[in-house]
């Protein structure tokens, strides 16, 4: 079984389990009003590699 495959997939647009992973915990630090710029920065840029 390949563990690289796509968790979901919209409009063409494949997201792996890392990817919502990483969607959810910038959620949760968005409602926890965590005022970390450098935090978020680093997690965006993790998500667009």
């Amino acid at each position: 079984m390949e563990l690289s495959y796509p968790f979901f997939e919209i409009f063409g647009l494949k997201l792996y389990f890392d990817d919502i992973l990483i969607i959810c915990l910038l959620f949760f630090l968005y409602k926890e009003e965590v005022h970390d710029e450098y935090l978020f920065t680093a997690l965006i840029l993790l998500l667009l590699s």
